[in-house]
């Protein structure tokens, strides 16, 4: 096995591509399980390089219960090396899939409530924690939310097309798209005559939650230019009328997240 650290051991070989080799292993000093990222420069855009370096110092400034950490970041050989915290092996994705909202009725509704409003308030606590720190995701989505299954504790990973910005909360260009195009904002898209601030995240929390309430996307076109259409112009069907057992108020919550125009979206304080 590939001797990443001296302070670190690897115990299992998780994924491995041409670019990447993931590692589960831990921290010789104090047993601290992590996931080692190894990336290979061979393959290694600039681009992808910088997007890796602002990922670590973007999850080195979060301290909070709710933020993978990330614990190191260094090279071997030719290679850079991700360390961050290895909290769980599932994410938010896997575990409403198993749950299949698509076959919620009004026998196992509160069951299901009594899961996904916990989950929705520490979602919506994150997002607070990325507001304090003036941090925009840019890819808030259901995959990359990591979830204890036994106690259900939400942590959010992957800041690799994270924006750190000024405490004044400016809007920010955004020329060329960056993310998960299912999850986009309308400004995200690069397509609007006007830049990207927190409330794009709050777009992509809102599909989010449509997605976990409902088992399926707003917008579920694979085409990207109708996507894009989607984002811009198009209202999705409301939560309640996809299944009408769903509260109204959660239906109209997400819908109020989902608004296309800043000036009708949710405000920030």
């Amino acid at each position: 096995m590939l001797a990443i650290d001296k302070n670190y051991k690897i115990n299992e070989l998780v994924y491995e591509s041409r670019e990447i080799i993931i590692y589960r292993g831990e921290r010789l000093s104090d047993s601290q399980a992590v996931r080692i990222e190894l990336i290979r420069t061979k393959y290694l855009s600039s681009d992808r390089l910088l997007s890796l370096q602002n990922q670590f110092n973007i999850m080195k400034k979060l301290d909070s219960k709710y933020i993978l950490k990330a614990i190191g970041f260094t090279s071997c050989k030719n290679d850079f090396v991700l360390i961050l915290e290895d909290f769980s092996k599932s994410t938010l994705q896997d575990f409403f899939r198993q749950i299949d909202a698509r076959c919620l009725d009004s026998e196992n509704l509160d069951n299901f409530l009594r899961l996904f409003l916990p989950i929705s308030i520490q979602l919506a606590e994150i997002l607070s924690e990325l507001y304090t720190h003036n941090i925009i995701h840019r890819d808030l989505k259901p995959a990359n939310f990591q979830i204890d299954l036994q106690t259900q504790q939400i942590k959010l990973t992957n800041f690799g097309h994270a924006l750190l910005v000024s405490e004044q909360g400016q809007i920010v260009t955004n020329p060329t798209f960056e993310g998960t195009l299912a999850y986009a904002s309308p400004e995200q898209t690069g397509r609007m005559n006007r830049g990207i601030d927190y409330r794009s995240d709050f777009y992509s929390l809102g599909i989010t939650f449509y997605e976990l309430l409902t088992g399926k996307l707003p917008f579920s076109s694979v085409d990207p230019i109708e996507l894009i259409h989607c984002h811009l112009a198009k209202l999705p069907i409301s939560v309640s009328t996809v299944n009408p057992v769903i509260p109204q108020v959660l239906s109209l919550i997400v819908a109020k997240l989902m608004a296309k125009m800043l000036k009708i979206g949710i405000k920030v304080h």
